[in-house]
């Protein structure tokens, strides 16, 4: 992976979803992501297009196609979760 500069990520759009950049840097996860590692789990609230997700997840940059970081979101699943009972 190329090496991470704080200005490669689209903040503005992070921000839009729910992810301040404000509050990674706080929580010392600015670091951990322009190093390329997947952060500490977190509780997020993210909004997209009007629908509301609270998770608990951890975040890691990933290149897209075009050249450009993006933020991922993986979502922890609880343990005990079983899809078969939905």
């Amino acid at each position: 992976m190329k090496e991470i500069l704080d200005n490669d990520l689209l903040w503005e759009q992070a921000f839009a979803v729910g992810i301040d950049k404000r509050v990674l840097e706080r929580k010392g996860y600015m670091d951990i992501l322009l190093a390329g590692d997947e952060t500490p789990e977190m509780d997020l609230r993210l909004n997209y297009d009007g629908i509301i997700l609270w998770m608990t997840a951890t975040l890691q940059l990933v290149e897209n196609e075009e050249g450009e970081m993006d933020i991922s979101v993986k979502a922890k699943i609880p343990e005990d979760y079983d899809e078969r009972e939905e």
